[in-house]
């Protein structure tokens, strides 16, 4: 079973999940920046982009998860009512 490792801004991963497959991973990446998201969502909303780097075990990077928050102009009215 192949092995893929999953990377963060800033933080490298070491251990790695055995996966089926290249969409397996795909999903996992999904999964994993959603948790991130939901953990640092302030940090996520500052119009920066960060990346979910994901490698094999040549360390070869098989795909890139780019997420991005941007707040649209309504929502500084929506601030303002709070």
């Amino acid at each position: 079973m192949p092995r893929f490792y999953f990377h963060t801004d800033g933080l490298e991963d070491t251990d790695g999940l055995g996966l089926k497959s290249v969409q397996v991973a795909k999903c996992e990446a999904m999964k994993l920046a959603a948790l991130i998201v939901c953990d640092e969502v302030s940090d996520i909303w500052e119009n920066t982009e960060w990346t979910v780097t994901v490698s094999d075990e040549t360390h070869l990077t098989v795909f890139d998860l780019r997420v991005m928050g941007m707040d649209a102009p309504a929502s500084a009215a929506l601030k303002n009512r709070a």
